[in-house]
């Protein structure tokens, strides 16, 4: 059976416990159907329960999330396909993703992994945070925005930086500044549970290469750790380089997010 949710509020009350099982997994549904009024097509929340409990959840411009029992995979495919609903692009967790492609195979609709990510955590200070890492300012909320706007083109993501919420969170990001500018940032955003999670890291490219975003990020991690919290974050499994760094900070794998893409008819 196949239950479909017309607007957020009646989901998010329906399944409250099922998603405290795993914040770290259920963030983005959480976040995406509390603005959800209403449902379509193309913005819609189900839930799967003849085989297992199944969430799928898609709000434009984002993809299709998922969070739940693999088993509830054919008939989640099944039904999405026979009745026309938006299923352009995925991200969950890569064993639920990946089972969800092979269903949906069967009904002649291929998919490829634009975006791999894994999820790391870390519960432990390894060295000292950097005198040179302090706290934005309010002044800073249009040079944070460029930043932040280069840091969703080049991570490949359909976000884009809205002036005002930065403004409101301006206090929870840690830079670094030379030659009177802001060179490299980070931002701590709070999640369900006892986790935080860093994003935002960026540094700009002519500053590369200096260990900048090594500082920025232990530093906004001893913090987030001296707060009684764990510090978690996402990186990108192209690019070695920050697998490396954050491994080395001590963050440890937990498990792998892709985004998967349908194919064009005939690819």
């Amino acid at each position: 059976m196949i239950r479909i949710y017309p607007n957020g509020e009646e989901f998010l009350k329906e399944n409250a416990e099922l998603l405290l099982q795993a914040p770290e997994k259920t963030a983005f549904f959480k976040g995406n159907a509390a603005s959800m009024k209403e449902t379509d097509k193309v913005n819609y929340i189900l839930r799967c329960e003849d085989s297992g409990i199944l969430l799928a959840l898609k709000k434009s411009p984002y993809s299709l999330l998922l969070y739940g029992d693999r088993n509830g995979v054919e008939e989640l495919a099944s039904f999405l396909k026979e009745n026309d609903y938006d299923i352009s692009s995925l991200m969950c967790e890569e064993e639920l993703g990946d089972a969800f492609v092979r269903a949906m195979e069967k009904h002649s609709l291929f998919y490829k992994v634009s975006i791999s990510m894994t999820f790391m955590k870390c519960d432990r200070i390894s060295e000292p945070s950097s005198a040179d890492v302090v706290p934005a300012v309010g002044e800073d909320v249009e040079e944070i925005f460029t930043m932040a706007e280069r840091f969703f083109i080049d991570c490949g993501l359909p976000d884009r930086p809205d002036r005002k919420s930065l403004k409101e969170k301006i206090g929870s990001f840690r830079c670094i500044r030379e030659e009177g500018k802001i060179v490299c940032m980070a931002c701590s955003t709070p999640m369900e549970g006892n986790m935080q999670r860093i994003t935002h890291v960026y540094t700009r490219p002519e500053y590369r290469g200096k260990s900048l975003a090594r500082r920025v990020v232990n530093t906004l991690k001893n913090e987030i750790l001296e707060n009684g919290r764990t510090a978690c974050l996402y990186v990108d499994n192209a690019n070695p380089v920050s697998s490396h760094l954050y491994a080395s900070l001590g963050f440890q794998n937990m498990y792998r997010q892709n985004t998967y893409q349908l194919l064009p008819d005939g690819e």
